[in-house]
Parts: structure tokens; C-alpha cells; sequence
């Protein structure tokens, strides 16, 4: 997916050049990666995670013009820097940005993207090694001209900072060994359509409530009976891939399983 519009969200002026747009390419665990502008970027809140979850910064791209006569890029960069929210932020790291390709919408200007696509992206995966806790992730872009002029896209010198939360563990998949009293098998595991639960016997169930791995409940199914034999059915079609946890409970006490669907 190319981002090619002018959108002028914070543009920065030489004499004959022009940063017009950067773009932080992200990959959260879906099908497609997910393109952010600078200003949709900035304050962005990815939410709590955890190792199950996925947040890659997958590559950078910047939108220029030059003045066609007399205007000149030479290069193109991406700085970035991760750190724990209440501590001393680290050194940038610099992501150089490649040349991608240039078109004329303005007579008399040209205008160029420069990114590293694949397969030069960064890839990066931030959530890797990392303890809980909440992090920032700056970024800002700079871009040369041939007179050696750095010319920035910075938010004012702030920069484009977006955050999100790391938990190491869930409050529901604590609650894993914990308390298994009641007696059940999942199966298949992994799904992709339907879950079984199968009880070893007769079983009056209070609940069966199953949550994503971001302790939300998805599903609830009030007072059943488990019958020996008989498998109790839960459709996930409708549930996006993941890690989820199984919470049954009966006069005999809670269990709680590990599931994951697969699509």
C-alpha cells in the first residue's frame, strides 16, 4: 500500500524543498500492515498488550517536494526511541529511508517518497524482552537537501509520541492452576469455528465465560448442565485469532483453561 497524498500536516520549508507528510508503518497481529500519519500517530494509545499480542514497527516514509529547476533531496530519515514511561529516555536510532519513487502534481515542483520498503523495512518488534509497564514510542523524520540543510518534521520539536501498555501476565490467565475443582476437556485446540467443552461427568455449571487475552469478556453462557458424553458447544466464528481463557464454575469451584483460536 503506497500512501501518495499531500495532506500538509506539518510542513517544514527550506528555499526550494518541502517536507510534507511521515508516515509510521505498524504490523498489530492482522492480516495488512496499518499506515499512521504523524498527527494520527501522536498520542495514539495501542492498548494493553501482552506476549500474545503483536506490535512490530514494520518501516518509515516520508513525502517531499522539490522545486523542480533548482530544489534537491539527497536523504531521508526516520529516528525512533522506546522507553518506559517515568524514566530517562534513551539515544534515537536512526532508520535511513530510502528513494521509492517521485510524481508531478504541482507544475514546477516535484514530489518524492522516500521509504524502506521491503525488503529494507526495520521490522522491528517492540514488545520484545520488554518487563510490564507503560511505553512511549517517539518518532520524528528529517530529510536533506543538496545545500546540506537538515530540514525536520518534529511536531514543533515534541515529536510523535504514541503509547501503549505491557502486561506480562493477564487477571485471568493468573487465575490458571489456581482452583481447578471442575473437571473439563477442550477440544480442538487450536480452533478455528467451534469450541467443545467435555465434562468427565454430570455437572451443574453456574457459568461459562470466556475472555480475551486483554481480561474483556466475550462470551457468557448463564446456568447449563454438563452432561458426561455430551460436549457443551461454543461457536468463535465470530472471534478474532488469539490467545483466550475458559472460566467455568460450579458448586464444586472455578477452572480455568487456555484456548486459542486460529484463523
Amino acid at each position: 500500500m503506497l500512501i501518495s497524498t499531500l495532506s500538509f500536516i506539518t510542513t517544514m520549508y527550506s528555499q526550494s524543498e518541502i517536507i510534507n507528510n511521515g508516515i509510521i508503518t505498524m504490523w498489530e497481529g492482522g492480516d495488512e500492515d496499518i499506515y499512521y500519519n504523524c498527527n494520527d500517530f501522536n498520542e495514539h494509545n495501542f492498548g494493553t498488550l501482552t506476549s500474545t499480542n503483536s506490535l512490530y514497527l514494520k518501516s518509515g516514509q516520508i513525502i517531499v517536494s522539490k522545486e523542480t529547476s533548482v530544489g534537491d533531496i539527497i536523504d531521508c530519515d526516520m529516528y525512533y526511541r522506546i522507553y518506559k514511561d517515568g524514566e530517562t529516555p534513551g539515544e534515537f536510532v536512526n532508520v535511513n529511508l530510502l528513494w521509492h519513487s517521485e510524481w508531478v502534481e504541482t507544475v514546477g515542483w516535484t514530489n518524492q517518497m522516500w521509504w524502506n520498503d521491503s525488503p529494507d523495512e526495520t521490522n522491528l518488534d517492540l514488545l520484545s524482552g520488554i518487563s510490564s509497564g507503560t511505553y512511549n514510542f517517539e518518532v520524528y523524520f528529517s530529510a536533506e537537501n543538496a545545500g546540506s540543510t537538515i530540514l525536520y518534521l518534529n511536531n514543533a520539536t515534541f515529536n510523535y509520541i504514541a503509547q501503549f501498555t505491557y502486561s506480562e501476565t493477564t487477571e485471568v490467565a493468573k487465575s490458571i492452576g489456581s482452583a481447578n475443582s471442575v473437571s473439563f476437556e477442550i477440544f480442538p485446540n487450536p480452533s478455528n469455528e467451534v469450541i467443545n467443552l467435555q465434562f468427565n461427568s454430570a455437572t451443574n455449571i453456574e457459568s461459562i465465560k470466556m475472555f480475551n487475552n486483554q481480561s474483556s469478556l466475550v462470551y457468557d453462557s448463564g446456568r447449563s448442565r454438563g452432561v458426561s458424553g455430551t460436549p457443551v458447544e461454543i461457536s468463535i466464528e465470530d472471534m478474532e485469532a488469539g490467545t483466550y481463557f475458559i472460566r467455568v464454575q460450579t458448586e464444586k469451584g472455578i477452572s480455568v483453561q487456555r484456548v486459542v483460536i486460529a484463523k
